[in-house]
C-alpha cells in the first residue's frame, strides 16, 4: 500500500490555492459545528456548546490521518505549524481527498487516535 502524504494543513502538496466559491457554497453545508465538506466527511471536532469538548484541544500537533471505512490509511498529514478548524475543514473540502473518499467509497478522518469526522454520519 503506498502511503499518500501531504505537509500543509488544508493545502495539500500539489494544491493550487484556487478556489471555486459556487461549488463550495453549493457541496457543503453547516449543521450546528458540524460541517460537511465537498468530500462528504462530517467534520465534528469543533464543540457546538459549552458541555461538548473540543476535540483539537490536546490534538493540534497530532497527525491526521484519513483511513477508508475498512480502517486503511488513505492520507496522512503533517499539522504546520498546528492544526485549526479551519486547516481541518479545508482538507475535508480538499479535491484529492475528494477523489480518495470517492475511490474508497466512504472514509473517517481521524486527529491522533480521536475520531474527527466521517461521511457515515
Amino acid at each position: 500500500m503506498q502511503l499518500n502524504t501531504f505537509n500543509h494543513p488544508g493545502r495539500p502538496s500539489g494544491a493550487t490555492g484556487e478556489s471555486n466559491d459556487q461549488a463550495t457554497q453549493t457541496d457543503q453545508g453547516n449543521f450546528g459545528h458540524t460541517r460537511w465538506g465537498a468530500s462528504g466527511i462530517a467534520l465534528f471536532a469543533q464543540a457546538s456548546c459549552d458541555s461538548e469538548p473540543d476535540l483539537l484541544v490536546g490534538n493540534r500537533l497530532a497527525r491526521l490521518r484519513l483511513k477508508s471505512l475498512a480502517g486503511d490509511v488513505l492520507a496522512e498529514l503533517l499539522p504546520q505549524p498546528e492544526w485549526t478548524h479551519e486547516a481541518l475543514f479545508a482538507v475535508t473540502d480538499d479535491a484529492r481527498t475528494c477523489e480518495m473518499v470517492k475511490e474508497s467509497g466512504g472514509a473517517d478522518l481521524y486527529l491522533g487516535d480521536v475520531c474527527i469526522g466521517s461521511t457515515e454520519v
